[in-house]
């Protein structure tokens, strides 16, 4: 037996010859002593070069996610884990990879449509089946082609589709600006109230005049605006990802990709604001260097930030749009004022092509003002 119970979990340890004389060992856990089996069979099979013809969907499911710890982020991890756990596993659990037939996955994906869930969750679901079928090819040499001929998900054609992404223009956040100011005002400036407010409009501003995503803005520390130079900057290394899983409040993780580890410049109206909200993290006990921007010694909740900043934009009346948004209206405004793909991808932490794919509204009415143009100078050529 390669597997024993410790603190209520099962381990599994498999040990096998190296060609230098020592021994590897393939490690694995297990909630139940059913899975422990399943996996002891698996990791067997691996190290034997076999194939383990009875092998689960859900085994394999927990034997990939364990396989992507250290080389995937944290927050990815999670993501798929969820995925698996809420959308697949229910189905495909105890079944046996190479017998689950194209019929059963048809099934699974018509019951998945008629739920009501959205394009980009049953994606998700498809995605995890993708990576678990994957790992068992590769590590198992499982194959099932049914997987292969399973239909990706599509947007339903009597849906309306929503036109391009939303964004304010300057003057709108300028006028959620005037709003959260007066609230400022009217708050007691030593109050848990202050702060909080002081915080939402912090990491909004950085969203709209940096670019930044919420868990880039989240994860920065004073230490990380740099402003005693000519040129105030944020040294962006890292992320936060809240209500990363049961019973964790948060996560700090690197960035997104290495394009996401940057330093991103810090217009004037930023550096203002930024200016008085250390003010407010000055007052707090203890301030230092190592005080979150956002939030001072603890991370404010998202909650708190999402509350605050749907309040105050129904209190201006301006149209809805997410925190995320303010970073599509950096890029908006950047684009309109002349800035080439390149440098919008490097202050975003993009590549180009994912630039164009995302900000292509704002690409399409420059197009179309450029063959106005065009046709302008075609028409004066003609009549001379």
């Amino acid at each position: 037996m390669s597997y024993k119970k410790i603190n209520g979990k099962y381990r599994i340890t498999i040990s096998y010859p190296l060609s230098n004389g020592k021994y590897g060992r393939l490690y694995a856990s297990a909630e139940t002593l059913k899975e422990a089996k399943e996996k002891e069979a698996l990791m067997t099979a691996q190290v034997k070069g076999q194939k383990p013809s009875v092998a689960t969907f859900g085994a394999l499911s927990e034997l990939y996610l364990e396989s992507c710890v250290g080389k995937l982020r944290t927050t990815t991890i999670q993501q798929y884990r969820n995925s698996l756990k809420h959308h697949v596993l229910p189905y495909f659990k105890d079944s046996v990879f190479i017998k689950i037939s194209i019929e059963e996955l048809r099934r699974w994906r018509a019951s998945e449509i008629e739920k009501g869930y959205s394009l980009e969750t049953l994606s998700k679901g498809k995605k995890a089946i993708n990576c678990v079928v994957a790992f068992a090819q590769r590590e198992y040499d499982l194959t099932n082609n049914a997987f292969h001929k399973l239909e990706p998900f599509r947007r339903n054609p009597d849906e309306v589709e929503e036109e391009g992404i939303r964004f304010w223009t300057l003057p709108q956040f300028q006028e959620f600006e005037r709003t959260i100011k007066a609230e400022l005002e009217r708050t007691d400036p030593w109050s848990p109230k202050y702060i909080g407010l002081s915080s939402t409009y912090a990491l909004c501003a950085i969203c709209f005049f940096a670019g930044l995503r919420r868990g880039e803005a989240n994860a920065l520390k004073v230490e990380d605006y740099h402003d005693n130079g000519v040129h105030p900057f944020l040294d962006v290394k890292r992320s936060v990802a809240q209500k990363a899983g049961k019973g964790i409040g948060y996560l700090v993780t690197p960035p997104k990709s290495k394009r996401s580890v940057r330093k991103v410049p810090v217009p004037y109206a930023l550096e203002a604001i930024l200016r008085d909200h250390l003010r407010v993290l000055a007052r707090v006990p203890g301030f230092s260097p190592s005080f979150w921007l956002v939030g001072g010694y603890k991370i404010t909740p998202d909650e708190t930030i999402n509350v605050n900043f749907r309040r105050l934009a129904d209190k201006a009346d301006l149209p809805p749009i997410t925190i995320h948004e303010l970073r599509h209206s950096y890029a908006t405004m950047l684009y309109n004022s002349g800035a080439s793909l390149a440098v919008i991808a490097k202050l975003m932490g993009h590549t180009i092509t994912k630039v164009t794919e995302l900000y292509s509204h704002t690409y399409d009415e420059t197009l179309d003002n450029a063959v106005a143009l065009l046709d302008k100078l075609e028409n004066s050529a003609l009549h001379r």
